[in-house]
């Protein structure tokens, strides 16, 4: 039988180069500063806008998460159901998100489409009204789905690792639990949004391809987000920790989990990023 050769594989060799799209910088009357990205061949848009709103801005725990989770629940004027399907009907998307540090918004949409989608998507961003029915979901969701994750091993071990690095009160230390959740309430999260969610709290990412009236445009739309103060984050000082080996028993669990680590970079005890292109 004929040895079958296999095909060489491709040299290896140092990167010299990595094109970057060009970033536009631009900051508008109200504070907000914007960066644009025009490339692609699809006359659509993706529309971000990042809130320094995350663990490290909150006053009590879990605020964060929910603040930005619940944005698209519904506004002082509209439903989350007629919401939904205004962006449905104009083949447009939103959707809110949650980091450590940030609460996000993200749009996408048609060009052509932006003038009926733009208007909603800054009363969501700026109206979101917190019913108290919709948080209590939220919570119970939140619960369920606490109690499916603490089943597992490796959810076992990153919050075990995390509290052990940080400390159980700092903001990238502390877990959630049912009780946490169970405080939760519409006055925290109103407040937390009036904070954070406002043109000098944040940013906005704009990509696709887009004319300069299309920019305008969205620009103009952008400009009705009120301005604010910058939020502060609070005491990200990390609690003095030693090596240690700790061992989770878990009887019913299908699998183990292992997680190691030190701590590696320098944290500043008050932190905050700043863009300049």
């Amino acid at each position: 039988m004929k040895k079958k050769v296999l095909p060489s594989p491709p040299a290896i060799r140092p990167i010299r180069h990595i094109p970057f799209p060009e970033v536009e910088q631009v900051k508008l009357s109200n504070g907000l500063v914007c960066y644009h990205t025009n490339m692609g061949t699809q006359e659509l848009m993706r529309i971000e806008y990042v809130a320094w709103a995350g663990r490290p801005y909150e006053r009590h725990p879990l605020v964060a998460r929910a603040t930005a989770s619940l944005l698209k629940e519904g506004t002082l004027h509209r439903s989350g159901a007629e919401i939904a399907e205004h962006f449905d009907y104009y083949g447009a998307s939103m959707h809110s998100s949650f980091q450590l540090d940030t609460g996000n918004l993200s749009l996408y949409s048609l060009n052509k489409h932006l003038p009926a989608v733009l208007p909603m998507f800054i009363e969501v961003l700026c109206e979101p009204a917190y019913h108290d029915a919709d948080l209590q979901a939220y919570i119970r969701r939140k619960q369920h789905s606490m109690l499916e994750d603490l089943s597992k091993a490796d959810v076992l071990a990153y919050r075990q690792i995390t509290a052990a690095f940080f400390g159980e009160e700092h903001p990238y230390g502390y877990n959630s639990t049912a009780a946490a959740y169970q405080l939760l309430n519409t006055d925290w999260l109103k407040e937390h949004h009036r904070r954070c969610f406002h043109a000098q709290n944040g940013f906005v990412l704009i990509s696709g391809r887009f004319d300069d009236a299309t920019l305008e445009q969205v620009h103009t739309a952008l400009l009705r987000i009120p301005p604010g103060s910058p939020v502060e984050p609070v005491d990200m000082q990390i609690s003095a920790s030693t090596p240690e080996y700790i061992h989770i028993p878990h009887a019913h669990a299908l699998q183990s989990a292992i997680r190691m680590g030190q701590p590696f970079f320098h944290v500043p005890t008050r932190m905050r990023m700043d863009f300049t292109y």
